[in-house]
């Protein structure tokens, strides 16, 4: 498994590297519009007077054998969920481990999606991006957060939560020295390329959370390893120990009636 884990996860890994890229260049795009008084007034920037409805999308995974990986995620959202007391929270669910958690803990979920297959994913995440998108709309909700866990490196991956509804942008100073030319219209170029960003941000978490839960599965099938190879070697010192211990007392009891005949 180990293998299979390490196999898959440079792919991963390429995967996630490229979709950061699209998002950063997008986000980059799109903050060079607003700083050169590009008109945007897409709804989805306006953030809502309160703060009283908020929208989770949790990526977990749906089989185990992967260490803290989904331990870890779920403690932070229950952390996360009890700091937002007062506010309604509504759960989107993908991964088996994810649903049962909340099964047990009797915590209602707006929609789950268990053992989905590759060919499936995108089209899952789309429907489910225009869900969020149509509730913030229509005030349903007042933010939309991302709960997934964020690949650091080989080996290395941690629990994050990024907001997905405001979209909101990192101040960056890097600019490309030009400006556009748009066709048709502005607004119309922005729209799009909010969109986009959306898209690229939600396909993002779940690639990351991939790539995550293949790190996750090679380390603890290592350890896995590891930790069986160091019981056979208890074990074998045992029962070597209790062999040696009964071919000693055979041979006393030889020599016992040895003695015993002279």
């Amino acid at each position: 498994m180990k293998m299979v884990a390490a196999a898959r996860l440079f792919k991963a890994q390429k995967r996630v590297l490229e979709a950061r890229t699209f998002n950063i260049e997008t986000e980059r795009i799109l903050n060079n519009m607003l700083k050169r008084g590009a008109d945007i007034n897409d709804p989805l920037l306006q953030p809502h007077e309160k703060n009283a409805a908020v929208d989770v999308v949790i990526f977990t995974s749906d089989k185990g054998l992967c260490g803290t990986f989904n331990e870890a995620l779920l403690k932070e959202v229950a952390r996360f969920m009890t700091q937002k007391n007062g506010a309604i929270v509504s759960l989107f669910v993908l991964g088996k481990k994810g649903a049962s958690f909340f099964n047990r803990k009797k915590i209602s979920v707006l929609s789950e999606f268990t053992m989905v297959q590759e060919s499936e994913l995108k089209k899952i995440l789309a429907n489910t991006m225009d869900s969020l998108i149509e509730r913030y709309l229509s005030h349903n909700s007042d933010e939309a957060i991302l709960a997934y866990n964020s690949l650091e490196g080989t080996g290395r991956f941690k629990p994050a939560f990024k907001k997905l509804l405001p979209i909101t942008f990192a101040d960056s100073d890097q600019e490309y020295g030009i400006d556009y030319i748009y066709e048709p219209v502005v607004s119309d170029v922005a729209q799009w390329l909010i969109r986009q960003r959306l898209k690229s941000t939600f396909y993002l978490a779940s690639l990351e959370s991939q790539a995550s839960e293949l790190t996750a599965r090679m380390v603890a099938m290592e350890n896995a390893t590891k930790n069986a190879n160091d019981l056979i070697k208890v074990l074998t010192t045992k029962y070597n120990r209790a062999r040696q211990y009964a071919i000693t007392r055979e041979l006393i009891d030889i020599i016992g009636g040895v003695e015993a005949l002279k």
